[in-house]
């Protein structure tokens, strides 16, 4: 008979056969692999000093199985909990979180701690500063934990109401006294003060040659050689005066403080000129030297009545401030030497020289002798001359210009040759106007200015103060004039040589009385008569 193996067999290798897949899958399901992976959440954040952060360690085995092992924390500021809480520093600051496994796995993530809510304001100020100096003041912004906020946002404000400061935080007062300071953001303000004060006189040196320093309210006085107290007052006026003036003229004010050198001796300037300040020539009562310093012979300028030099120099830093330290290059040199000399008609006591001056360069354009703008454009050229006719050719093409188009549009010439713009196109710019036409119109307007030749003109000052000044012009250059002055109680006058415009400056001083005059002057050219009053 055949036979069959029992049902109970085959059941049997069934269940061992579901008992060994059971094993493997216990085996893979509850038993953890080695970590193989390890991440943190968040890799980066931003906190404030001393805030609390978590971070999540997520770690697999290489199966892809979430593990959990123990894990070991670690930052290089900060305080660490077990559960990956981390308790940032004080400061402000970039730091690196590390989680490390037993199998030496790690992770790294960063926190950038930023500084918190302002908390204080603090200023640096110099303390003292002078009259006119631009101080430059800063102001930091501080949280409660002393970390920098950048950048620091402030509003700055300053009392009295005689000092100014921009938004920069730039401090400048011309007024001597106490200034309080303040720099606010939000509702948190820093405070400081400021005093303003001129130093006592003091000795400095400069290219070996000591100097008396005095403080002005807009400047330094270098002294060279004695000088009395009341020169050194004067001094001081004319400078803060010329100054005040000048600024209202350009519509500029100066930010920091300029140097005056001056000479006691007219001696010691010559030697100075050619010495200490190389480049200068020629006979002069003072210079220019950019970009913030004027030189004087202060015994020469001193003797003119009235005392223009110092203003005459300072106009020429005004018109380098205004066309720009590059600019001034392209500004002609007969604009900005005749400019300085209009200047000086400002100045109380100085109708004498204006007269002289319009006159006499009327009368060179009468007789030939009038260099024109082009030959006086360079300044190699303008010095050239030798003589004033540059100066005065100069002052009345200012003063045409200022008559044509005003100041305003001067200055607005100033401000386009300062970013590059050429002369001519300057001028069309800010006028309207063609400067070929100008310089084409000039010579006929200066003739024009006198209304005959030869001829007298008056002014109501003199060289040497109180009195009545007469300008003889038209006349052939270097030849002699007689000149009566006389009334029923008074004669004078003499024979004069007129100048190479063909001028001759007189006056009637203190020692001739008042009253009514005739004038006559006789030359080659004829004569002129006219009723002259002092």
């Amino acid at each position: 008979m055949r036979r069959t193996s029992p049902p109970r067999f085959v059941a049997l290798v069934l269940v061992g056969a579901l008992v060994i897949a059971g094993v493997a899958y216990a085996a893979d399901m509850l038993v953890p692999g080695e970590p193989a992976t390890l991440a943190l959440t968040p890799e980066f954040v931003k906190v404030t000093p001393a805030a609390a952060t978590t971070f999540q360690a997520t770690v697999v085995d290489a199966r892809g199985h979430t593990v959990t092992p123990q894990i070991t924390w670690a930052s290089d500021g900060g305080v660490f909990a077990a559960d990956g809480t981390l308790t940032v520093p004080t400061k402000a600051g970039s730091y690196r979180v590390t989680a490390t496994t037993a199998n030496g796995l790690s992770a790294i993530a960063n926190v950038l701690v930023e500084p918190g809510p302002a908390s204080r304001v603090d200023i640096k100020t110099p303390g003292t500063v002078k009259p006119s100096e631009l101080a430059s003041l800063s102001a930091t912004v501080l949280d409660g934990f002393g970390n920098t906020i950048e950048p620091p946002k402030v509003t700055w404000s300053v009392t009295p109401s005689t000092a100014t400061i921009d938004a920069g935080g730039g401090f400048r007062t011309r007024t001597s006294g106490s200034y309080t300071v303040e720099a606010r953001t939000g509702e948190i303000v820093g405070t400081s003060a400021v005093i303003v004060l001129c130093p006592q006189t003091h000795t400095d040196s400069y290219r070996n040659v000591t100097f008396s320093v005095v403080c002005a309210t807009t400047g330094d006085i270098w002294i060279a050689g004695a000088m009395g107290a009341a020169d050194t007052k004067t001094i001081l006026a004319t400078i803060d005066r010329d100054v005040v003036d000048l600024e209202q003229e350009f519509a500029l004010q100066i930010n920091g403080r300029f140097r005056m050198f001056a000479y006691a001796s007219s001696r010691s300037f010559k030697d100075a000129v050619s010495a200490i300040f190389p480049g200068a020539g020629g006979d002069l009562l003072g210079l220019y030297m950019p970009p913030d310093s004027i030189v004087v012979d202060w015994e020469g300028s001193n003797a003119e009545v009235p005392q223009s030099t110092i203003r005459h120099e300072l106009s020429h830093l005004f018109v380098e401030r205004a066309s720009g330290r590059l600019g001034s290059r392209e500004i002609p040199a007969w604009f900005d030497e005749g400019l300085a000399t209009v200047e000086q008609y400002a100045v109380s006591g100085s109708d004498w020289e204006a007269t002289v001056d319009r006159y006499c360069a009327a009368s060179s354009a009468m007789n030939g002798t009038m260099p024109t703008l082009a030959s006086i454009t360079a300044n190699r050229d303008f010095q050239s001359l030798g003589s004033r006719i540059g100066y005065i050719v100069g002052a009345q093409a200012v003063r045409f210009m200022r008559d044509d188009i005003g100041m305003d549009a001067i200055r607005k010439m100033l401000s386009s040759v300062a970013i590059g713009h050429h002369w001519d196109d300057a001028y069309r710019e800010a006028s309207g106007r063609s400067w070929d036409e100008f310089v084409a119109a000039f010579p006929d307007r200066v003739r024009a200015l006198a209304p005959r030749y030869p001829g007298v003109a008056f002014a109501t000052d003199t060289p040497d103060g109180p009195g009545v000044s007469y300008v003889i012009f038209g006349y052939t250059p270097e030849t002699n004039v007689r000149v009566r002055v006389e009334n029923a109680r008074f004669t004078g006058g003499g024979t004069h040589p007129v100048d190479e415009t063909g001028c001759y400056l007189g006056w009637l001083g203190s020692n001739w009385p008042s009253g009514t005059y005739s004038f006559t002057a006789s030359g080659k050219d004829g004569s002129v008569t006219a009723t002259l009053r002092k």
